[in-house]
């Protein structure tokens, strides 16, 4: 549009928007943009409003003009950086949460179990309620998790008592029981690596996984505590 009207020397409006080629509504836009930067100035003359370019080293005044500002807005973001850097890194301390519905909700939280780097879980749960949900596990899950030497350390209840299990070296698991009536675990809770998942196993079918590396270390702690008091129940 500036060099439209820098080849018509002075033009009016509808001039200029046969010469670019530009339809009238979008050229007033744009003369007025340029007008606005005082690339382009107007006057009216016999009742018509003429417009003409201006030099072309204005070009350079603004550009002089965008680099001072540019300037004076890196000082101050460098003033400002050492709060934001605080602000940022106490967002990245914060949990990242995301929640699951459905059989195939919990059958993702197990795929992220599996695809998270980590050389050992740490589970709740009651056996019953996890067969109930995922009656192939053992050939699907519990396979995978093996092929990706993953160890796992369980605590676990049934409401049959406890339970013999004759692959627990083979399948790199170890596991201790602990009574359904006094723990009736109704969640399936797995530790691994900085996270935490968490899946209900009865009702409506559900779960979360919580991406933190302070509560994950919590609770392994807690898992550590109850898997030295479930030692009483498995002599």
């Amino acid at each position: 549009m500036y060099l439209a009207v820098l080849q018509l020397a002075k033009a009016t409006a509808s001039q200029i928007a046969r010469f670019s080629k530009i339809n009238r509504a979008t050229t007033y836009l744009y003369l007025r943009h340029l007008i606005n930067r005082g690339l382009v100035s107007s006057f009216e003359s016999m009742g018509r409003v003429f417009f003409v370019a201006e030099s072309p080293e204005r070009f350079i005044q603004l550009l002089d003009v965008r680099a001072q500002e540019i300037s004076r807005q890196a000082e101050y973001f460098s003033k400002m950086l050492p709060e934001l850097k605080s602000i940022f890194n106490l967002a990245k301390g914060k949990p990242q949460i995301r929640f699951f519905e459905g059989k195939e909700g919990l059958a993702s939280i197990q795929q992220d179990i599996l695809e998270t780097q980590t050389q050992a879980l740490h589970c709740f749960y009651c056996i019953d309620y996890v067969y109930e949900v995922f009656p192939n596990i053992s050939k699907t899950y519990s396979s995978e998790r093996v092929k990706r030497q993953i160890e796992s350390k369980i605590i676990y209840t049934s409401r049959l008592g406890a339970k013999k299990f004759s692959d627990d070296e083979e399948k790199l698991r170890e596991r201790r029981f602990v009574p359904f009536e006094k723990f009736p675990f109704s969640s399936d809770v797995t530790i691994y690596g900085n996270k935490v998942a968490i899946a209900s196993l009865r009702g409506d079918l559900a779960g979360v996984i919580i991406e933190n590396k302070q509560i994950a270390d919590s609770l392994l702690l807690l898992f550590e505590l109850a898997w030295e008091a479930a030692g009483k129940y498995n002599k």
